[in-house]
This record gives structure tokens, sequence and C-alpha cells, in this order.
């Protein structure tokens, strides 16, 4: 019996750490890696937590991203064969972020080297005259 197509997010604390959002993605073993195969990925451009959710699930592999790191970040779009390096590689352009495989078929989402990059927000408005 195999379990395909199956996504949970889970959100844990872990003492010093911040809320840690894993995104899961459970698939039968196929014998291929996902590092190297090809494929069809249909990602719009969207908020970047529910993007990496989706890219594991049609990927079949596990990420996992603190969601300090995540929240309010937006993800470009995959349309397209690409190699689950490649997906993660486009999705994550202009972000900063870097990922890394931790096992077949599990990505972290990592913070780019020297903190994280500025979120940029809207000037608060001062008292009207």
């Amino acid at each position: 019996m195999s379990i395909r197509n199956r996504t949970w997010s889970v959100a844990a604390r872990a003492p010093g750490f911040g809320t840690l959002a894993v995104l899961i993605g459970l698939a039968a073993s196929s014998g291929t890696c996902a590092e190297a195969t090809r494929i069809q990925f249909q990602i719009p451009a969207q908020p970047l937590s529910t993007a990496l959710l989706t890219l594991g699930r049609q990927a079949h592999i596990s990420i996992a991203a603190p969601s300090s790191l995540i929240a309010d970040r937006s993800a470009k779009a995959v349309q397209g064969a690409y190699t689950v390096p490649a997906a993660l590689d486009r999705m994550l352009d202009g972000s900063g972020l870097r990922y890394e495989f931790v096992g077949h078929g599990a990505v972290r989402i990592l913070a780019p080297v020297g903190g994280s990059p500025p979120i940029r927000s809207l000037p608060k408005a001062g008292p009207s005259r």
C-alpha cells in the first residue's frame, strides 16, 4: 500500500528557535532521486508558504522552513519542467533565501548568509495636518 499526494502543514514551537513551519509531502518510493528528475510544475506566483507547500506536493518531497523566515514573502511562479533544485532556485530567486537537501526527498529552507534581508513595509502615516 502506498501513500500519495497527502500533504500536511504543521506548526511546532521549539525552545530558542521560534515557530517552525514544516511542510510535508509524502509519496511512495519510486526509486528515482527527486533532485535529478525533471517534474512538470504548475505553481503560480503566491505567498512563499503556499508555494513551498505546493512544490512539496507536486515533487513528493518534504520541505521545512522557519515560519518567521517565510512569512510575508512572495514566491516567483514556477511553470514548466524543472528538477527540484532548479524549481527552488527559480521560486526563491531574489529572496536571498537558501536551501539544502537534508536527506532523500527532504529540503530545509535557510536564512541568507549574514541574516535575513529586510522585509519591505509601507511607511507609517504621520499625523495629518
